[in-house]
């Protein structure tokens, strides 16, 4: 055990409040003073760590981002504490992976940016996509509000969707465009399909983006669950 004496200095790092003692709570052990994040809870969509890779399936891999290595089945918060992320075939490269195994071993340190995180940290969804991880973009698109006063803003996202009405595309903390059929018949495109695929990084410019109303209320019968939500076209 360490030895500290009064008034002498240390490096520490916050990681909690004692509201009824009125202290703060701080961990003084050099790797987590020095970690870029603690818990999942810290992490915010369009984020870029590094970590080693704990996990390896046919699934994807599992990148711990906080240095707390455990063994954990999902992305989040492990029961040691600390951060995990989950990166699937879809995202393990710009091109396709379909056996993760042969690629990665444990224990090899990666990129990633973080892409989704639900409430509490428990599941954490990242991307290893090059142009993703390298995009210099320092705003990645996150958030459907600052859209709605950026028409004619450029972004990177990946193609999650295909159909005859055209591409969905999407971003970071599920935010998801559409590309009508007719913008890309206009650009050449006569094939959707055999031009595009999923997981595929593209180039957009918004469009529009139309929000709906905070005092809107969802129809009669329908859940708020079910409520329309915001239509981002690009």
């Amino acid at each position: 055990e360490k030895e500290f004496s009064v008034g002498q200095e240390l490096r520490v790092r916050v990681v909690g409040v004692n509201l009824v003692e009125g202290l703060a709570v701080a961990t003084a052990v050099a790797a987590e003073v020095d970690a870029a994040v603690l818990s999942a809870e810290e992490l915010h969509p369009g984020q870029v760590l590094k970590g080693p890779i704990v996990g390896v399936d046919s699934w994807g891999v599992l990148v711990d981002l906080s240095g707390h290595h455990g063994n954990p089945s999902a992305g989040g918060a492990s029961k040691q504490g600390g951060a995990r992320a989950l990166v699937t075939t879809m995202h393990l490269a710009d091109a396709a992976v379909t056996d993760p195994k042969k690629r990665f071993r444990v224990g090899a340190k990666v990129s990633c940016r973080i892409l989704t995180v639900d409430k509490g940290g428990r599941k954490v969804h990242a991307t290893m996509k090059k142009a993703l991880v390298s995009d210099p973009d320092e705003t990645p698109v996150a958030d459907y509000k600052p859209l709605a006063q950026a028409v004619g803003r450029s972004a990177l996202g990946f193609v999650s969707r295909l159909s005859s009405s055209g591409l969905t595309v999407t971003f970071y903390n599920n935010v998801h465009g559409t590309i009508p059929t007719r913008t890309l018949v206009q650009q050449g495109v006569t094939d959707v399909a055999e031009a595009f695929a999923l997981g595929q990084v593209v180039k957009c410019v918004v469009e529009s983006c139309h929000l709906k109303l905070a005092n809107s209320k969802p129809r009669p019968g329908s859940s708020a669950k079910h409520s329309p939500k915001p239509r981002l076209v690009l």
